[in-house]
């Protein structure tokens, strides 16, 4: 296994094992909307997609470089938000008008950092083939759930 690939996997797990934000690799707050994360497909078994030296040294500055550090502390806040929304409606007996700036907080949170993750899918999009990005988003893509 070239180089390269072992330092971004080892960049992939060390990133999810100390964030607690991806343990059991669930983000904490539920997205917006449903997207893939197709890093956790790649480094369960990256030879499985042949990345290209570059193309892997692209990840690891495009991608691993760049997004984490972007997303990972909005997904905190967001989760802290959370807590402090669900706190004060169930256990401080609040109602939706004084919870109203920490949902709208919430919500903006939650939109940057979906809108992070569709940004990072583009870039996954320009460095990987078209035969690698539809094999990696075939396995990564979350189900949508049953229609209502």
């Amino acid at each position: 296994m070239p180089k390269t690939l072992k330092t971004l996997i080892a960049a992939v797990a060390l990133a999810a094992a100390l964030s607690p934000a991806h343990a059991g690799h669930r983000m904490p707050v539920n997205e917006l909307i449903a997207l893939p994360h197709p890093m956790r497909v790649i480094a369960r078994d990256p030879s499985r997609f042949a990345l290209s030296e570059r193309q892997q040294a692209r990840l690891g500055a495009e991608i691993l470089a760049v997004y984490p550090r972007q997303i990972h502390p909005r997904v905190q806040r967001a989760a802290e938000l959370e807590r402090r929304i669900h706190r004060a409606l169930f256990i401080d007996g609040a109602n939706g008008a004084t919870v109203h700036a920490e949902l709208t907080a919430l919500t903006r949170l939650k939109r940057e950092i979906t809108d992070l993750r569709i940004a990072a899918l583009g870039r996954f999009r320009d460095i990987l083939t078209e035969a690698q990005f539809a094999r990696i988003m075939a396995e990564a893509t979350p189900s949508p759930g049953p229609a209502r």
